[in-house]
């Protein structure tokens, strides 16, 4: 089970580390199309709030993997039981993470479809947009199945050290069911780029 486990850590960082300068310049490439850079006057929709960052090559990849199922009850944001990496960025320097948390999740005990498992990505503590915790959270799983996701979160760090987290809890909107969420088979990646 545990060669299976890097072997598929290991195919995953090769992806990811391979795709990663293809997907730069295909972003450049669409950024400087003449539609990219069309305005939104005239749509009676709001325009969308993006947040663009570039980094360069790839520094550093750092992986956590773990292949022993996690269970919690309801309550508070709790850190997901090792889902932590220290990133150190040099003085006079701003390195860019992608960081991504993907795994199996199942939410047990739910009887309507307003509960979720929800995850948050910190910096130092602090929630890494496009995850805004209560803002703006984000549901990972919602469902009595096994299945697989994944979430990314992006920023540009400024020197120092960073402690780069992976917390959870389960959200009970519905008619206050007794939910136990499920972590299995998981993953934290970060691309450390300058």
């Amino acid at each position: 089970m545990k060669v299976r486990t890097t072997i598929w850590s290991a195919m995953l960082l090769l992806i990811l580390v391979v795709s990663l300068p293809v997907m730069a310049q295909d972003a450049f490439e669409a950024s400087t199309k003449p539609e990219a850079q069309k305005s939104n006057s005239g749509d009676t929709e709001a325009p969308e709030a993006l947040v663009t960052n570039t980094g360069g090559s790839v520094l550093r990849v750092y992986a956590i993997t773990e292949n022993s199922a996690k269970q919690r009850a309801e309550g508070a944001y709790l850190l997901v039981p090792g889902a932590s990496i220290t990133v150190n960025v040099p003085a006079n320097s701003s390195d860019l993470i992608t960081a991504t948390f993907s795994g199996e999740c199942r939410l047990f005990g739910t009887t309507g479809k307003n509960d979720w498992l929800q995850v948050s990505i910190r910096d130092n503590g602090v929630p890494i947009e496009p995850i805004i915790d209560n803002a703006d959270p984000v549901a990972f799983c919602s469902d009595d199945n096994w299945s697989s996701h994944s979430i990314q979160a992006v920023k540009r760090l400024e020197p120092g050290t960073h402690r780069i987290q992976v917390f959870w809890k389960l959200v009970d909107f519905d008619t206050n069911d007794v939910l136990k969420g499920w972590l299995d088979d998981y993953s934290l990646v970060i691309l450390q780029s300058n």
